[in-house]
C-alpha cells in the first residue's frame, strides 16, 4: 500500500515575506491565509479557491520572491487537482533552489509512483532517504517502486526497514507478507499477515490468493 502525499505547506521564514503575503491578499480581496490550509476538511475545489491560490503564488512569482516554499505550495495544489505535470515541474524547480528538500522529493516520487515512471520514483525516495535514514515511508514507496520493477528482494529489503522503523504500520506487514507469499515463504507471510491484522487491518483477500 503506498504512503500518502506530505501535506504540509511551509510557509517562509521571512517576517517581510510574510508580512508582504498578507499585503498581496488583501489587495486581491482575499480574508484566508494565503496558502491552502491541508488539515482542513476539503470537499471540492471551490472550498479552498484554487484560482485564487494559484493567483496569490503567480503574483509573488512575478514580484521576484521566488524560493522554494512557493514552488513547493504550487505544486501540491497542481498535485492536488490532478496536474501531475505541472506538479512535477514545480517540484523540480523547488530542488532546483533547494536541493536538500526532502518533502519536494517525497511528493515528486509519489507522482513519479503515479505516472508508473518507477526508476524516477526510486531515484526520489532514494534522495529522501539520504537525507532522512528514519522516514519508514520512503523505505515504503521505495519497496513499492522495486516490487513493480520485479526486484523483489529489494523490496523486501526496504519494506523490513520500514517495520524497523515504524512497528505499527499494518500496511508495511501486509506488504512484506505480499512479497514474501511471491518468494514462497508462506509461513513468514502468514505471520506478517496475523500482525496486521492485530494492528486493524483486514487481510482476507491476500490470504486467499
Amino acid at each position: 500500500m503506498e504512503k500518502k502525499e506530505r501535506i504540509i505547506l511551509v510557509t517562509t521564514v521571512s517576517v517581510f515575506f510574510c508580512l508582504l503575503t498578507l499585503l498581496i491578499i488583501l489587495a486581491i480581496g482575499s480574508d484566508k491565509t494565503g496558502f491552502v490550509n491541508p488539515e482542513a476538511p476539503v470537499k471540492n475545489e471551490a472550498e479552498i479557491n484554487i484560482d485564487s491560490e494559484l493567483k496569490k503564488i503567480e503574483i509573488l512569482i512575478k514580484m521576484g520572491f521566488e524560493n522554494a516554499d512557493i514552488y513547493y505550495n504550487r505544486g501540491w495544489i497542481y498535485s492536488w487537482v490532478g496536474r501531475n505535470d505541472l506538479a512535477i515541474k514545480d517540484y523540480s524547480s523547488a530542488l532546483e533552489l533547494d536541493n536538500q528538500y526532502v518533502d519536494a522529493y517525497f511528493n515528486r516520487g509519489l507522482i513519479y509512483m503515479k505516472e508508473k515512471n518507477y526508476p524516477e520514483a526510486i531515484s526520489d525516495f532514494t534522495d529522501v532517504i539520504k537525507s532522512d535514514p528514519t522516514m519508514s515511508d520512503a523505505f515504503c514507496n521505495r519497496g513499492n517502486a522495486y516490487l513493480k520493477t520485479g526486484k523483489v528482494e529489494q523490496a523486501l529489503e526496504d519494506y523490513t526497514k520500514a517495520i524497523s522503523l515504524n512497528d505499527k504500520d499494518p500496511d508495511l506487514y501486509y506488504n512484506r507478507a505480499f512479497v514474501y507469499r511471491a518468494l514462497g515463504r508462506l509461513k513468514d507471510a502468514d505471520t506478517d499477515l496475523e500482525k496486521a491484522e492485530a494492528l486493524g487491518l483486514k487481510t482476507e483477500k491476500l490470504k486467499r490468493q
